[in-house]
């Protein structure tokens, strides 16, 4: 986005059930005011710890993300 932000595919491409740990530089993205992840599918916030996400993704499936 010129604005800054991001939109971001995680995806899980196994059999089992996997766990992916995102740092997000917020700095490198333009961000204007404070870091907010959102479920860009179901429009839900996606907690954050620090600038850390942490996402249970089934097997064969994805999360997309939007970052702003």
């Amino acid at each position: 986005k010129p604005e800054g932000g991001a939109l971001v595919v995680v995806s899980n491409l196994t059999r089992k059930t996997a766990t992916a740990a995102l740092v997000i530089d917020w700095e490198k993205l333009k961000g204007p005011g404070e870091l907010r992840v959102v479920d860009a599918l179901s429009n839900e916030a996606v907690p954050l710890i620090g600038d850390a996400v942490t996402l249970s993704i089934a097997p064969l499936s994805f999360h997309l993300l939007r970052v702003d």
